[in-house]
Order: structure tokens, then sequence, then C-alpha cells
């Protein structure tokens, strides 16, 4: 019996310096170490489940539990997320999931070594060139 191909990353790349981003050092400059954490967080799961989170109702009512802030925050967190590129707006609004295109470009250069990824056009950001310069 072959093995279950597995979708998400065991972790993901962090760039040492993430926080001179502007749309990061935005986030922090309203929401301070919360909102920062709250992105990292979110990130985690993105990448657990590959690159892209639903955020449904039950999702943003577990995530706000698990992180211990209050869920209206974290939907101040998103909006501004959105407002400002972290998250792709777009796709957002058309399928309520969190993704973007720099999640999506991280995610197929962290999973280059896997003979197969799968992709879910519906939520691809990317174009055909860029998917197909990664060999799997």
């Amino acid at each position: 019996m072959a093995r279950p191909q597995k979708e998400g990353l065991d972790y993901f790349p962090l760039d040492v310096d993430m926080d001179q981003d502007d749309k990061i050092a935005l986030i922090e400059a309203r929401y301070g170490l919360v909102g920062f954490g709250v992105v990292i967080r979110l990130f985690m799961k993105i990448y657990k489940n590959s690159y892209f989170y639903e955020w449904t109702e039950k999702e943003q009512l577990l995530f706000a539990r698990r992180v211990n802030v209050d869920i209206n925050v974290i939907n101040e967190i998103i909006n501004d997320c959105l407002k400002w590129g972290i998250f792709d707006e777009s796709i957002y609004e058309k399928h309520k999931v969190l993704t973007s295109r720099g999640i999506q470009r991280r995610y197929l250069k962290a999973a280059d070594r896997r003979q197969r990824v799968q992709i879910n056009s519906i939520h691809l950001l990317l174009d055909d060139e860029e998917v197909n310069a990664y060999k799997n």
C-alpha cells in the first residue's frame, strides 16, 4: 500500500528581516507584537495545510481560541492583512481563503524536492510559467 501524499509543510522559510517589510511593519504598528504573532501563526496554519487556508467561521473561532486573542481583533488584523496585501483580497472575497502569490511561491519552492505537488487551480494566483518552473 502506497504512502499518502503529504500536502502541507513541516517547516517554512521565515526571513530574519521579515519585520522590515512594510506590510508586516504596518500590522505591527497598529497591533504590536500581537499582530505580528497572529500573522506568523496564520502562516503556520497556511503552510501546514499547503499554500492556502480556508477562513470560515469555524476556523476563525478555533484559531482565536488557540492563539488566545479576541476574534474581533483577529478579524481586524485579517482585514488589514488584506488591505496591505499580505493576503490576496480577490481570492478571499471569492472563496474565503487566505493566500498570496508570495505564499504560493514559497510553498512550491519548499516542496520542490517532492515528486508531485497537488495544486488547486481555484486558489492559484501564479501563472503557468511560474508553476512550471518547479520540477514537481
